[in-house]
């Protein structure tokens, strides 16, 4: 999710496990204000296909010094430790 975020186009991943650290993912990505949809996968009632567009390696909502944005991951190690290095970009 990350990579696809960061690139440039659409990226849609199919068959993607529908976890808490998946869904923590994408709400950080939707508050960083990058396009993300998730539909139900037609295949298993677990996954989720998740299309994702790209920001070309700028994040649109990145907060600032005097008006920080907060990200919330719960206990999502997976997400903690991928956005913590992509709002550093």
């Amino acid at each position: 999710i990350v990579l696809a975020a960061l690139g440039k186009g659409q990226v849609v991943l199919k068959g993607a496990l529908w976890s808490e650290d998946t869904e923590a993912m994408v709400d950080c990505m939707k508050r960083l204000n990058i396009q993300v949809e998730v539909a139900m996968d037609p295949q298993l009632d677990a996954n989720r296909i998740i299309t994702i567009q790209g920001c070309n390696g700028k994040i649109p909502q990145g907060g600032t010094e005097s008006a920080p944005l907060e990200l919330f991951v719960a206990n999502a190690g997976t997400a903690a430790r991928f956005l913590s290095a992509m709002v550093c970009l």
